[in-house]
């Protein structure tokens, strides 16, 4: 079965095979989210923002912690990839991060993206407490 989510996060790489591949992924068991939080380590920026994708789907605490991990990541798209799905999700906790990359990340579409999420956000002075849970 660990093979099985390798293969569907590498199928993620070719654009005509994404979405079905992040649908597969998005139905898996949660004892398969860390094999599908694997894919944020891939190579690729794009397997990285379908991870992303696939673990917003499941709705599950654990697969928004992995999706949290991405606010670090390298490459902007990925990071704004986060915030969106993050925000979208309405995970507890971001406020203090997302008001921190609304400021300063280097990245304009990532500032957009945490602002926006702030905006969402019905208590915009939340402390950072680590509660990845949907509200």
């Amino acid at each position: 079965a660990g093979a099985a989510g390798a293969a569907l996060v590498a199928a993620t790489v070719e654009v005509r095979r994404r979405d079905a591949a992040g649908a597969t992924l998005a139905r898996l068991p949660d004892a398969r989210v860390g094999r599908i939080a694997g894919g944020l380590a891939h190579a690729n920026p794009a397997v990285r923002r379908a991870t992303i994708d696939a673990l917003g789907r499941m709705r599950r605490s654990a697969a928004s912690a992995a999706i949290r991990s991405a606010l670090q990541d390298a490459d902007a798209v990925v990071r704004e990839a986060a915030v969106t799905t993050l925000g979208h999700l309405g995970v507890r906790g971001l406020s203090a991060t997302f008001a921190r990359l609304a400021r300063h990340d280097p990245a304009r579409g990532v500032r957009r993206a945490a602002a926006s999420a702030l905006g969402r956000d019905p208590l915009p002075q939340e402390s950072d407490d680590g509660d990845e849970g949907p509200r």
